[in-house]
């Protein structure tokens, strides 16, 4: 199905970090001006912290929900994250404002968490409680198993090789790509005693992807 609001691109006007703890917790939220007309979307607290701030000019990826007979839009600093957040969405009892606070783990901590198992850090969330997280890690998992493994070891890859590593699968999946084909191109690519750019890493990992050699 397509979507009504697929992105924005325009000036951060507002960043609410939103009330976590207590009664009325509310997500935190961005507001967005595109060709003069202002967005308010809420976020989860990793994209929060990505955004620029108010001033600053960026891209969401967005996500336009029904609710009660009320629209709200939800939006996300990269495409990886909405299709986290629309794969909980897939979970029983799981909400899209329970779905962000998920997210606030981050997408790597939330892919390793599904693809080891571990219900104890989804529970770790406010508002998660044993059940739901246990829900969580089995249905995701049984859902595309051999999806998250791969991202999780993308994530891991990431975190020892460095930064431009890191920096590289984002923009690999940024293009389209799933962070399995990311991790793989990646892992292909010959080790050289100079760091590379993210740059570089790109145009040697399109030349995998593409079938060809790096």
């Amino acid at each position: 199905m397509a979507r009504l609001i697929d992105r924005l691109r325009g000036r951060i006007l507002e960043k609410d970090p939103g009330r976590h703890e207590g009664p009325g917790r509310e997500p935190a939220s961005v507001v967005v001006e595109v060709g003069g007309v202002a967005f308010r979307a809420f976020v989860s607290t990793s994209s929060f912290e990505r955004l620029p701030a108010p001033g600053g000019l960026a891209v969401v990826y967005a996500s336009l929900l029904v609710r009660e007979e009320a629209l709200e839009l939800f939006a996300f600093a990269d495409p990886d994250e909405r299709r986290l957040f629309h794969r909980l969405l897939s979970v029983a009892n799981v909400g899209p404002r329970l779905a962000l606070a998920v997210l606030g783990l981050g997408a790597p901590e939330l892919r390793r968490a599904v693809a080891q198992g571990d219900w104890r850090a989804l529970a770790s969330v406010p508002g998660v409680g044993r059940k739901t997280a246990e829900r969580i890690a089995l249905e995701l998992r049984d859902a595309g198993e051999a999806a998250f493994a791969e991202a999780a070891a993308a994530d891991e890859l990431a975190a020892v090789e460095g930064d431009p590593y890191r920096e590289a699968a984002l923009a690999l999946r940024g293009l389209g790509y799933s962070p399995g084909e990311a991790a793989r191109a990646l892992a292909a690519l010959p080790r050289g005693p100079e760091p590379p750019s993210a740059e570089a890493l790109v145009r040697l990992a399109l030349r995998v992807l593409a079938g060809g050699a790096p």
